[in-house]
Formats: structure tokens, sequence, C-alpha cells
């Protein structure tokens, strides 16, 4: 048949692609907002933390500059072919001859060969981003892993507070209404288009005499369906609770000791992401081996038919046409979703202050 028997394996590769792309978009985000705040004395490791930033924000910079091309070039194709193989459908039945049939199928061996191209780009993109994202995520670790080794007796109590803030972080991903990527990368979740991305930006400070003296900011998505994730927080009054009982567990912690409990929580968004993207792996790279697959297929088909001597209007192919149209429709209708789905505009309402 002129089209995939199985649509399993290419939708989950598109359901995957989708998730890729979410946590992309979300790590690019956090990636440019995150902010070190200057603050009297501060450590060697803030300042190697906020020495990262120039280069984390022009790898953000770079995420949204390759998604222009490598979510058109990932999931136009799918439309595209559905237009390329209804007019061969519409011909190819009133043909009764091999070498005119064979002649008509090269009609989409020229865009096909051009839809592989485009996923290997899309493909290579993809995976040169995802691996410099990886870099600057394990320099941020490195940074907060020799202040962690620098911290001595106090350790346990700022692992404490720190998993106490990244419990309730946690808690705000799994909130009512709020999408793991997980779910959006089963494709349990509905189309693309409803999902919402939601920006909240997180603002850790620490209460001092005389003021309150902010630590850090960085801007972390949810994703919703049909909700804004500032009405959903704003009625979360369980876990706003916990926030604001934070600082009742400041224990005898200095500033420095607060500020690093914070950041390691903080940066937890950024882990998050990262595992995210390696647990998916690159789809891209299915959708590209989808598509060399189809032009092998294409390819042996129109030798078929070239080198037919008895070519007859109902050999199966032509016969399955029909179930073939239907298959690059269902294909062309998820390739739109995810376009509208991937281009949609972000809401950055929410406000959260993990307050010491």
């Amino acid at each position: 048949m002129l089209a995939p028997n199985d649509l399993d394996p290419i939708i989950g590769a598109l359901n995957g692609f989708h998730a890729n792309v979410r946590a992309a978009d979300s790590l690019s985000a956090m990636f440019k907002s995150l902010t070190m705040y200057p603050v009297p004395n501060e450590a060697d490791w803030v300042k190697q933390l906020r020495r990262q930033q120039p280069n984390l924000s022009r790898n953000g910079d770079l995420w949204e500059t390759g998604k222009i091309t490598i979510v058109p070039n990932a999931l136009s194709p799918l439309v595209n072919y559905y237009n390329n193989f209804s007019a061969v459908a519409a011909i190819l039945p009133e043909v009764d001859d091999g070498q005119i049939a064979a002649g008509i199928l090269t009609q989409l061996i020229t865009p096909i060969e051009g839809y592989v191209v485009k996923a290997t780009q899309a493909k290579n993109t993809f995976t040169d981003w995802v691996s410099s994202a990886r870099i600057y995520s394990e320099e941020l670790d490195e940074c907060v892993a020799r202040a962690w080794r620098a911290i001595g007796a106090s350790e346990y109590k700022i692992a404490a507070l720190s998993e106490r803030i990244g419990q309730i972080q946690i808690e705000l991903s799994e909130l009512d209404g709020v999408i793991s990527l997980n779910s959006i990368s089963t494709g349990s979740t509905g189309q693309a288009k409803d999902i919402f991305a939601q920006m909240a930006t997180m603002f850790y400070s620490v209460a001092l005499r005389g003021g309150t003296l902010p630590v850090m900011g960085v801007a972390v998505s949810f994703f919703t369906l049909g909700k804004m994730f500032y009405d959903i927080f704003s009625t979360a009054q369980k876990t706003k609770n916990k926030i604001n009982d934070l600082k009742n567990h400041r224990l005898d912690l200095s500033f420095e000791h607060l500020s690093l409990a914070q950041t390691k929580s903080a940066l937890q968004f950024v882990y998050q992401m990262k595992e995210s993207l390696a647990r998916q792996g690159n789809t891209l790279r299915e959708i590209e081996a989808f598509w060399q697959n189809e032009q092998r297929n294409l390819m042996l088909v129109r030798t078929e038919f070239a080198n037919s001597t008895e070519y007859k209007k109902d050999n199966p192919s032509v016969a399955q046409l029909p179930i073939a149209l239907s298959v690059w429709h269902t294909l062309r209708g998820r390739g739109n979703d995810l376009l509208k789905g991937l281009n949609g505009a972000t809401d950055a309402k929410a406000k959260i202050d993990f307050a010491l």
C-alpha cells in the first residue's frame, strides 16, 4: 500500500516530538530568564552562576531561532504530502498502462525526497541544540556542586530545606489541571492546539533585618488544558500555605546557606527538563526514518508498475488507494494540529515567591 500499514509508530514519534519541543521551549525560557541577583559579600559559586547567564541566554536564543525551521521541517511534510498524494490518487485509477502509472508515481518521488532532507535537517539542528543545552545545564550543576562540597557541617540542614522547597515545586506541577510532559508524549491529552503553555515566574528571596534580599528568579513552564495556570494556582490554597510556611523552616542557617538551598531547588526545574529531553530521545530520527521508508516503498511500487507486462487498474496498490488516502488524511490532521499547538502564545501572569 502507498501509505504506512501501521500508524502507531509515526503517531508515537509525533507525540514524542510534541513533548520534546515543549521541553525545549521550557528549557530555553529558563535559560533566558535565569537571574542571580547581586547581594553583599556574595560567595564564589554565586559569581560563577552569574557568569553563566550570558551563555545560557544565547543558548535560549539559539533554540528560538532553530525552532523556526525545526517545527515546520518536521511537520509541514505531513500536510503537504496529503495534497501531493490526493492529486495522484485522483488520476491513477483511470490509467491502464504500467509505464504511465509509474510516471505518475514519479510526481510523488521529488516531494518525498525533499521531505527526507527536511526531516534530516530538523534532526541535526535539534540534536546540536540539545547537546549544547546539556553542557550548559551540567555547568550549572557543577557550580552548585562545588558550593555543596564546601558547606561542611550544615549540609544536612540545607539539604532538608532544599528538599522541602523541591517537594512544593513538584506539587505545583501536579496541581489539578496541570498536564505533565509524560502525558503529552503519550498523546493522552487530546489535541495539541488545546494545550496552553503557561509561564510562571519563580522568585527566591531571603528576609533580613531591614528588608528582603532577592536571591534569584527563573521562568518555569506549566502546561494546561483549557485553563490558565494563574487561576489554577490562585485556588491552590494548600500549596500556597506551604510556600508561606517556608520562612518558619530557616533553622539557624546563614544567608549564603539559605540562598544555596533555594538555588539548588530552583535549578531542579532545569534538570527535570534536561532529563525529559534525554528520556524522549530524538524522535526526529524516527520521523526521518518514516519518510525514508515511505520513499523506499514508493520506489518499489513505481518499479513494479514500470516492469509489469500485464498492468491492471485493479492491482492491489491502486485498489487500496482510498485506504492510503485516508491514512495520509489522518497524518495531515495530526501535523496541522501540532503546527497550531506548537506556535501558540504563552501566558505569563503567575508569580510565585519562595521567601525564606
